[in-house]
């Protein structure tokens, strides 16, 4: 843009001192500028990054891909929207078979211990893993987050509301 704005001042000094030859090449100067300015808008609009929704950009930082070719498909950050949260919770093996998905969830997360945040169950895995020598299944918790307190990497503990049983049959 500074070489456009140079070239059409040039352009219209070279016009004010009636030299047509000078001016004319300082015009067409100006106007190859004026063109590559609008070659380098119309690439920068097809970087913009769009979202069906508004939210943050989060992963690693995006400036080290700066000059790196990225192939159709390459992963170089997320958007996520913030008012919601997706939280992944364990549950025990002996506890499968009570729980349903849209079952309502309190999750509380240790970075605020006087907070509930009230969710409901979206999936559960259909795999087990190992933890700590005890069998778990990954659950998948979709948390309404409307200040946006909750962080990824948050540890915490979530309760699933199963339902009410008589005390004889959750004691034997």
């Amino acid at each position: 843009e500074s070489k456009f704005r140079v070239a059409q001042a040039q352009a219209n000094s070279a016009q004010a001192s009636n030299d047509g030859t000078e001016a004319a090449m300082h015009r067409y100067e100006a106007d190859y500028w004026a063109s590559e300015v609008a070659r380098g808008k119309e690439r920068l609009e097809r970087t913009h990054l769009r979202a069906p929704f508004d939210g943050t950009v989060v992963g690693p930082d995006v400036e080290t891909f700066v000059g790196r070719h990225l192939a159709e498909g390459d992963k170089f950050c997320e958007v996520v929207d913030p008012s919601r949260a997706r939280v992944d919770v364990e549950v025990d093996e002996d506890d499968l078979p009570l729980l349903q998905s849209a079952q309502p969830v309190t999750v509380k997360v240790d970075g605020f211990p006087l907070k509930s945040f009230p969710g409901t169950l979206a999936n559960i895995s259909p795999t087990s893993v190992t933890e700590d020598e005890r069998r778990v299944f990954l659950g998948r918790v979709d948390v309404e987050n409307d200040r946006g307190l909750l962080r990824g990497g948050m540890r915490g503990r979530a309760k699933v509301k199963v339902g009410w049983r008589p005390s004889g049959y959750v004691l034997f």
